[in-house]
C-alpha cells in the first residue's frame, strides 16, 4: 500500500517540476507614459522555446503573461496569438526595434500597427506588430495567423489596377515625410478594406535627400511592371499620380541632372522612360 501511495505522490511531482520549466521565476513590471516595460528572469533556459527577457509595449497593447512563444529563439518571422490577438514578431536588431515602437502612429496610417518590441533570453530583438483577421497577405509564411492568404494570380485586371493604385497612394504618403520603407514587395503588403498598409519594416529609415524617394519610387514600379500588374501603356497614369503628391522631390531629383529644371509634364515622362528602360 505504500508503495501506490509513493507512486501518486512522485508523478505529480514531475509534471509539476517540467511545468515550472516553461515559466519564468520572477516578473517585473514598470509602468511610464504610455509605455509598459516588463522584465522576466527564468531559471531553467535548456527549453527550445523562445522564452522573453524583456519586453516594451505601447500603454493600451500591452501583453500581460506574455513570456514565452512557441518558435526556435532566432526564427526570422513568427506568428504568435496572445488572449485572442494575434502578432507577427520579426528579428531585428535593438536599435532599429526601439525606433519602430517610437515612431508609432507618428508617420502614416499606412504602416502595420507596431505594439511593442521584446528582448529573448538569447539575446534576440523582435518588433511586434498586431494584426486583424479582416486583412489580406501575399505572404504565404503567415497563412497560420487569421489573416486571408491572396495571390496575384486570383486578381482581373481592374483589380490589378486598383491595387497598384493603393500602393502609389500609400508610398506616396510616405514619401511626402521622406521616409523610405528599403524596398517594397507584396509579401510585405497588408490588403485592408480601405487600401493598404506596409508590414515588415526594419528596412525602413528617413530619406537624406528628397531624390531618394524617387527612386524608391522607379524601382517599386519596376518591380510592379515585372510582375505584370502594370503594363508599358498604363505607366504614365502611376507616374503622375505620384508626381502630383511629391512634386518636391520629384523636381529635386530632376534637377540632379537638369540644372535649370524641366515642367511636370516634361519630368513625368523622364520617369516612365527611366522605370521603362
Amino acid at each position: 500500500m505504500s508503495g501506490n501511495l509513493s507512486k501518486t505522490i512522485t508523478t505529480p511531482k514531475m509534471e509539476v517540476s517540467e511545468f515550472y520549466k516553461e515559466m519564468p521565476t520572477s516578473v517585473k513590471r514598470i509602468d511610464e507614459e504610455n509605455r509598459v516595460k516588463v522584465s522576466f528572469k527564468w531559471e531553467d533556459q535548456s527549453t527550445s522555446h523562445m522564452q522573453i527577457e524583456y519586453g516594451e509595449y505601447l500603454e493600451s497593447e500591452f501583453l500581460p503573461d506574455f513570456y514565452r512563444v512557441n518558435a526556435r529563439d532566432g526564427t526570422d518571422t513568427v506568428c504568435a496569438k496572445h488572449l485572442n490577438c494575434e502578432y507577427i514578431l520579426r528579428k531585428t536588431g535593438r536599435e532599429v526595434a526601439i525606433a519602430l515602437l517610437n515612431a508609432h502612429g507618428k508617420i502614416s496610417n499606412t504602416l502595420e500597427n507596431i505594439v511593442g518590441y521584446l528582448r529573448t533570453v538569447l539575446g534576440n530583438y523582435y518588433i511586434i506588430s498586431k494584426i486583424s483577421s479582416l486583412f489580406w497577405t501575399f505572404d504565404s509564411r503567415l497563412k497560420r495567423t487569421g489573416m486571408k492568404y491572396v495571390s496575384i494570380e486570383h486578381f482581373d485586371e481592374q483589380h490589378k489596377d486598383r491595387l497598384v493604385e493603393m500602393i502609389i497612394e500609400s508610398l506616396s504618403k510616405l514619401h511626402s515625410k521622406s521616409v523610405l520603407l528599403g524596398g517594397v514587395s507584396l509579401n510585405k503588403l497588408l490588403l485592408t478594406d480601405s487600401g493598404v498598409q506596409f508590414s515588415d519594416l526594419r528596412e525602413m529609415r528617413v530619406a537624406r535627400k528628397k531624390s531618394h524617394t524617387v527612386e524608391e519610387f522607379k524601382n517599386t514600379l519596376r518591380y510592379l511592371f515585372s510582375l505584370g500588374l502594370v503594363k508599358k501603356e498604363q505607366m504614365f497614369y502611376p507616374v503622375a499620380m505620384y508626381l502630383a503628391s511629391n512634386e518636391k522631390g520629384c523636381k529635386e531629383w530632376d534637377q540632379e541632372e537638369n540644372e535649370t529644371g524641366r515642367d511636370s509634364n516634361e519630368i513625368a515622362l523622364r520617369l516612365e522612360r527611366e522605370i521603362i528602360e
